[in-house]
């Protein structure tokens, strides 16, 4: 079965964009990840459809939510590594998050913390930050990802912009 990822980060409070995206997306994915900085708005997103998968990387503004500062998760026999990024130093360097994908043997490493949407490839493995959906500091529009893994565990992803209400795709 393929498998497609719906990847948020960065909400801060400010759950429309978030919820609106998870509303239309709902049956044309199978997982909806939050890469933190927005507990609260995650979970007005877990009753939206009972069949989606959904996970959360707390990030620096999230307390006490019982989540793991890191996760991860397989899925069509590839290592998701999910986190938030402050404890990687990602606004100064991507170094660190890439050594711990590395030491985590993961296939795609997510990350949010700078609001900036990143893809690149480390050693094989994916790096990806769907920036914020909600203050995004470089392309001036909420941003979000959605990445494929198929069946034979090809991955493909895409960046996506809310522009006036209209989803497009970025690039990808």
């Amino acid at each position: 079965m393929q498998h497609k990822l719906l990847v948020f980060s960065d909400s801060h409070g400010y759950h429309e964009h978030l919820v609106e995206t998870v509303k239309k997306m709902q049956n044309d994915v199978t997982h909806v990840l939050h890469l933190g900085d927005g507990y609260n708005d995650y979970s007005k997103c877990l009753n939206i459809k009972d069949n989606l998968i959904f996970n959360f990387a707390p990030g620096n503004c999230d307390f006490g939510t019982g989540y793991a500062s890191t996760s991860t998760m397989d899925i069509n026999n590839k290592k998701v590594l999910m986190a938030h990024g402050y404890q990687f130093d990602v606004k100064s360097t991507y170094n660190r998050i890439c050594y711990f994908a590395e030491e985590s043997n993961a296939d795609i490493c997510l990350f949010g913390h700078t609001h900036i949407p990143v893809d690149f490839y480390h050693n094989g493995i994916l790096i990806f930050n769907p920036g914020s959906i909600t203050f995004s500091r470089d392309l001036e529009i909420p941003t979000y990802g959605i990445i494929n893994i198929d069946d034979n565990g090809k991955i493909d992803y895409a960046l996506f912009g809310i522009y006036k209400k209209t989803h497009k795709k970025v690039y990808g």
